[in-house]
C-alpha cells in the first residue's frame, strides 16, 4: 500500500476514535451536568480533541525520529515509553488549565468543579490514554512493517525464482548449431531441397529457444515440434544409425510442459547414448497420462555412466527447473534397465486452458 494511503488511514482513525471519545465523554458528562451549561462540556471536549490530535501527533513524530519500529530496542522503547509520560502530563495540565479559562468565563458565579483529586484522577487517566496510544501504534506500524517485508521477501523470492528460469531454461547447445550448419552446408549441392527444410527446422528450433525465457510452460505439441526437429537435424550426421519413435496418447497435446525439456531429455539420449555407439541404435519417447499426473519415458541403447560431467549438468538443470515449478509435485531420474537407458520425468498433468 501507498505511504500516502496510510497517511490518509492515520489521520481517519486519528479522527475517528479520539472523536468518538469525546463524545462519549460529553454525553456522559451533559446527563449529570447539572447547572452547568452543556456548551461549556462540548468546549471541553473540542479542546481535549485537538489536544489528543496534536499531542499524539508530536508522540508518533518522535517514534519516527528515533526510528523505533525500524530498529526495535529496550533502549528505545524505554525512551517512548517516558516521552509518551511527559507528553500525557503536558496534555493533561494544559487542558485542565484552558478548561478552568473557559469554565471561570462562562460560569462566573461558580466555582471551577475540580479538587486536587479530581484533577490527579483525570491527568492518570490521560496518561494511561496516551501510553495505549502508543502501544497500539507501535504494534499497529509494526505489524504493517512485518507485512511489508513479508511481502518484499516473496516479491524477491519469486524474483530470484524468475532469474533462476531464465538462466536455465535450456539453450540450443553451440556445438550442435555448428555442427547442424556444417551439415546443412554440405547438403546444399547434394539435396538443395532437404537443405531448405532442415534450415528451415533450424531457424524453428532457434524461435523455440529464444521463446523459452519468455514463458514457464509450453504445450505438448509446439515442444515436440522442436523434438522432431532436433532428431531430424541430427539425422542428417548420423542417417541410418539414429532411428527415432515417439508415443504419444491421444488427448495429451495440449497438456502444458517446460520449454524445452523434452529436446534436452532427448538430445542427451542421442549424444551420450546412440552417437557413442558404432551401429548407432533407437531413441523412443513415449508420453502418457496416470491421473492427474503427465508420464513422459525417454528410452535409448546405450548405458548411462554417472560420472559424465557434460551430461550431469544437463539433467541437473531438468531437475532443478522442475524444482522450482513444481516443487514437490514432480519427479525426475535417470538409469540403466534392461539394456537400455531410461529417464523417467513426472509432472503435474495441466491443460493450458486449465
Amino acid at each position: 500500500m501507498p505511504k500516502k494511503a496510510y497517511s490518509k488511514g492515520y489521520w481517519w482513525i486519528q479522527i475517528i476514535s479520539w472523536g468518538m471519545m469525546m463524545l462519549t465523554n460529553f454525553w456522559s458528562k451533559v446527563l449529570q451536568a447539572g447547572e452547568v451549561p452543556a456548551l461549556y462540556y462540548f468546549i471541553e471536549g473540542l479542546m481535549f480533541f485537538v489536544l489528543a490530535i496534536i499531542t499524539t501527533n508530536i508522540i508518533r513524530n518522535y517514534f519516527q525520529n528515533i526510528r523505533l519500529i525500524e530498529e526495535q530496542s529496550g533502549k528505545k522503547y524505554l525512551k517512548a515509553f517516558g516521552f509518551s509520560i511527559v507528553m500525557g502530563f503536558v496534555f493533561s495540565i494544559i487542558l485542565i488549565g484552558l478548561a478552568y479559562l473557559v469554565f471561570s468565563s462562562m460560569c462566573i458565579e461558580k466555582e471551577f468543579g475540580m479538587s486536587w483529586q479530581d484533577m490527579a484522577f483525570s491527568t492518570l487517566n490521560v496518561v494511561l490514554f496516551i501510553i495505549l496510544w502508543g502501544v497500539f501504534y507501535v504494534v499497529i506500524k509494526s505489524t504493517i512493517r512485518l507485512r511489508n517485508e513479508k511481502i518484499k521477501r516473496l516479491e524477491l523470492e519469486a524474483a530470484l525464482k524468475e532469474a533462476q528460469l531464465n538462466t536455465l531454461k535450456g539453450q540450443i547447445n553451440p556445438h550442435f548449431m555448428f555442427n547442424s550448419l556444417n551439415n546443412i552446408r554440405g547438403l546444399i549441392l547434394e539435396d538443395p531441397a532437404k537443405s531448405r527444410e532442415m534450415l528451415t527446422r533450424l531457424s524453428e528450433m532457434l524461435r523455440a529457444s529464444l521463446n523459452s525465457n519468455k514463458t514457464d510452460v509450453i504445450t505438448l505439441n509446439e515442444e515436440i515440434q522442436t523434438v522432431q526437429n532436433y532428431v531430424a537435424l541430427s539425422k542428417i550426421q548420423m542417417e541410418d544409425r539414429l532411428l527415432f519413435d515417439l508415443n504419444i496418447r491421444n488427448g495429451l497435446e495440449d497438456a502444458t510442459i517446460p520449454p524445452m525439456v523434452l529436446q534436452l531429455l532427448v538430445e542427451n539420449a542421442i549424444k551420450h547414448g546412440i552417437a557413442s555407439l558404432p551401429k548407432g541404435g533407437s531413441v523412443t519417447l513415449n508420453i502418457q497420462n496416470k491421473e492427474d499426473l503427465l508420464e513422459i519415458l525417454v528410452s535409448n541403447d546405450g548405458y548411462f555412466n554417472n560420472q559424465n560431467t557434460e551430461s550431469g549438468l544437463g539433467l541437473k538443470n531438468i531437475k532443478d527447473r522442475l524444482a522450482i515449478l513444481y516443487g514437490g509435485e514432480a519427479s525426475f531420474n535417470i538409469g540403466n534397465e534392461d539394456g537400455k537407458v531410461v529417464a523417467r520425468l513426472v509432472i503435474p498433468y495441466r491443460k493450458t486452458n486449465g
